[in-house]
């Protein structure tokens, strides 16, 4: 499920909120979602998460090396 809490990766802090935001841009971009409708105030802790998970998602898969516990791709696919 999106904003499942990751134990804390290169990628994802351990904090429940910013893995959330992160598993939220991934789910955006995923579903072809722009970059530019994050959802949160931009400079913010969430916005960055969340451009993070939207950047980890690229033509299909995951970029190279990134993992995470987002529920939309399987954990390092």
């Amino acid at each position: 499920m999106a904003g499942k809490q990751c134990m804390g990766t290169t990628d994802v802090p351990n904090d429940p909120a910013l893995s959330k935001a992160y598993c939220e841009g991934r789910s955006a971009s995923v579903a072809g979602t722009l970059k530019a409708n994050n959802p949160h105030p931009s400079g913010s802790a969430n916005a960055d998460a969340w451009d993070l998970g939207h950047d980890s998602y690229v033509s299909g898969g995951l970029t190279p090396g990134a993992r995470d516990c987002c529920a939309d791709l399987p954990l390092g696919a």
